[in-house]
């Protein structure tokens, strides 16, 4: 079962929060941190079930990622609806994809001899190839998250470097008069 079907039948999150969390998963986390809500389940709920990592819509090529950008800046509605189209789609192609597999299953489990055989190949086949594409798409999503663990660490050791100055200038913004401020 898709991780996407997984958070809609759990109900643990409302479409706003599943649009984010894919949106999430699709753009850089820095994009999205200042207008992320909080899509933590609540605690009552929380042990229902494992928490998932994200759910995979990795094959979006890099211009459908830089237009959701956009469309997330420019037109929040728009951007919402794109979301919705994209979580369905991904939905009818995983629904599509299984079907296929259970029904040829089915008829290899049904048939004798030669025809078994063919049929069990043919399986074989189908399901090698939905593997390397989940691969494909995991090593993808393993790649962007090295990616931003890296810009993370650099991030990290510049303010680990500077510090000092960003501890006094935290400190002179708290000790300004309120009403001299911008």
């Amino acid at each position: 079962m898709s991780s996407i079907k997984m958070i809609c039948r759990s109900r643990l999150y409302g479409l706003k929060e599943l649009a984010l969390v894919v949106v999430a998963t699709m753009l850089a986390p820095a994009t999205l941190s200042a207008q992320a809500p909080e899509t933590k389940p609540s605690a009552a709920r929380s042990n229902r079930h494992a928490p998932l990592a994200r759910p995979p819509l990795p094959r979006l090529s890099d211009n459908e990622r830089a237009e959701l950008k956009r469309l997330q800046q420019e037109d929040p509605k728009a951007f919402r609806e794109e979301i919705k189209k994209l979580v369905r789609r991904h939905q009818r192609e995983t629904d599509k994809e299984q079907k296929q597999l259970r029904e040829l299953a089915n008829k290899a489990k049904m048939a004798k001899g030669d025809e078994r055989k063919k049929l069990v190949q043919k399986l074989k086949k189908l399901v090698a190839s939905v593997f390397d594409r989940r691969m494909k798409d995991n090593w993808k999503r393993y790649k962007n998250a090295a990616k931003r663990l890296q810009e993370l660490k650099s991030a990290l050791k510049k303010r680990e470097q500077h510090r000092d100055d960003i501890v006094a200038g935290k400190v002179d913004s708290l000790l300004k008069d309120p009403a001299l401020k911008w």
